[in-house]
């Protein structure tokens, strides 16, 4: 369509006059101006000079061609429309599918959490216009999500890395602060009743009020203590304990030991572990493997199961138990910040254990909104049954030998005689009497490294231990 006025171009010689008139006749917005030329130099021509007359004929013929052309491309035009382009600074413009592939909560899920944690986000500045907490939640979820490098994920939204990093911060301390908000133990009747009757259904385990396991989360070299956090893969880690009920929401978190601690020791000093041991918690037992040590209210599997009713009673309680399992890798695979697929968190330990709340904090919400379980890739380790030599915590070559109740299928012993947590306590799981900001000095002894902490000159006596083995047990035998 548009050869034939370039073409006359090229052999007309006077290009000074016509040039501007075929250039312009291309687009329809400017049939005014074709007019104008028309009717200020063609229309001149055919008065005055009579031998340009069939070339002024020729011009006006391709002029009404380009005019009836562009009519019916701008007809074409109007039935398909332009695509929108998407604006930068509102995320919330995708689809739900692809909010919940880059950021895995939906649409109504994020304009809760804004809601929510809009007192913590908002910013009163002169200076500049500051971001919208949506847009700071959003590139937050970003980061959980992906776990990429603050540069990157900055880039996907018009965002600096610095304000990223400011970002990340504080919507971390705005979620951990409402931790308890979403993460809860059964306290009343009927909660405790629905959930025992959800384990049931699993395996016909009854009276389970949840099931419990620690996971490695990989965190770069700390610079005060390194040896501390380095667990028995030789890579520096925060040894978090997870509490689950049937549906994988989290129960009970505890996110501040460093790689090195032993996951019987995590639960009993923890909160819920103590509260247990004191009888203030409800009637009902919790679910381990084999690296915890049996206890009136944690039911632990048979290693080397003898007669039917216990190889009946150690299926049952694996599979059940199983979902905590489940639940650690469906959190992981859905915010890679937290799996060693998405790297290390470059952070130091304080600041990694909120990161890591917040991931379990955004799981319990995807269940709550009923989002879609992502694909499982779990590189969580499986129980341990089969006793042996144990790697020492630290690189240092040493096995330990297996300890002698078979229950506990790792017992760590360290050079040094106390293991500190050189950081903040996190918001769940606090040991009562803590002054929050100071350091915490666990003296190890025998007791201890059987996971009984400082409490279990107490409560480790023969009485109870066989009437665990003898009674407990064989109530669960499920003939």
């Amino acid at each position: 369509m548009y050869v034939v006025p370039y073409a006359v171009l090229l052999f007309w010689p006077h290009k000074s006059i016509l040039a501007p008139l075929l250039l312009h006749a291309v687009d329809l917005q400017l049939i005014l101006t074709l007019h104008c030329y028309y009717l200020t130099h063609i229309w001149p021509l055919l008065i005055f000079d009579n031998h340009k007359l069939p070339l002024c004929v020729f011009l006006i013929i391709i002029i009404i061609i380009i005019i009836i052309s562009e009519i019916c491309l701008s007809l074409t035009r109007e039935e398909n429309p332009p695509r929108p382009l998407r604006d930068r600074m509102d995320p919330l413009t995708l689809p739900d599918h692809v909010l919940i592939r880059q950021y895995r909560l939906s649409r109504p899920a994020i304009v809760f959490l804004a809601d929510n944690l809009s007192n913590d986000l908002k910013r009163e500045t002169r200076r500049s216009t500051p971001l919208p907490v949506v847009l700071q939640i959003m590139a937050a979820l970003r980061f959980y999500a992906s776990g990429s490098f603050q540069m990157v994920v900055g880039g996907t939204l018009g965002v600096s890395q610095s304000s990223i990093s400011r970002v990340v911060r504080d919507v971390s301390n705005a979620l951990c602060r409402r931790a308890r908000q979403f993460i809860k133990f059964p306290a009343t009747n009927e909660e405790c009743i629905r959930t025992k009757q959800q384990f049931f259904d699993i395996a016909g385990f009854p009276n389970v009020l949840g099931a419990v396991d620690g996971t490695h989360i990989a965190i770069k070299a700390p610079s005060d203590e390194e040896d501390g956090f380095v667990n028995r893969k030789n890579f520096h880690s925060i040894n978090t304990q997870v509490i689950c009920d049937a549906t994988l929401r989290v129960t009970d978190l505890v996110a501040k030991w460093p790689g090195s601690t032993h996951d019987s020791f995590i639960l009993m000093n923890s909160g819920t572990g103590i509260k247990f041991n004191e009888g203030e918690m409800p009637d009902g037992w919790l679910l381990g493997d084999s690296g915890y040590t049996l206890r009136p209210w944690l039911m632990t599997p048979i290693l080397h199961p003898a007669t039917e009713p216990d190889e009946r009673y150690s299926h049952a309680q694996r599979k059940t138990r199983s979902v905590v399992e489940r639940c650690i890798g469906v959190v992981k695979s859905r915010f890679r910040c937290i799996d060693r697929s998405g790297g290390v968190l470059q952070y130091i330990p304080e600041r990694a254990c909120k990161i890591i709340t917040c991931a379990f904090i955004l799981h319990n919400i995807c269940i709550m909104y009923r989002l879609p379980i992502p694909n499982i890739t779990d590189d969580h380790d499986p129980e341990c049954d089969v006793p042996g030599p144990v790697p020492a915590p630290c690189n240092s070559g040493i096995q330990v030998p297996p300890p002698k109740d078979m229950h506990v299928s790792f017992s760590f012993k360290t050079s040094s005689d106390a293991i500190r947590c050189p950081f903040p306590m996190a918001a769940l799981g606090e040991v009562p009497g803590q002054v929050p900001g100071t350091s915490t000095v666990l003296r190890t002894n025998a007791s201890e490294e059987e996971g009984l902490g400082d409490r279990g000159a107490e409560t480790a006596s023969p009485k109870w231990s066989r009437a665990v083995k003898n009674g407990h047990r064989q109530r669960l035998l499920l003939a």
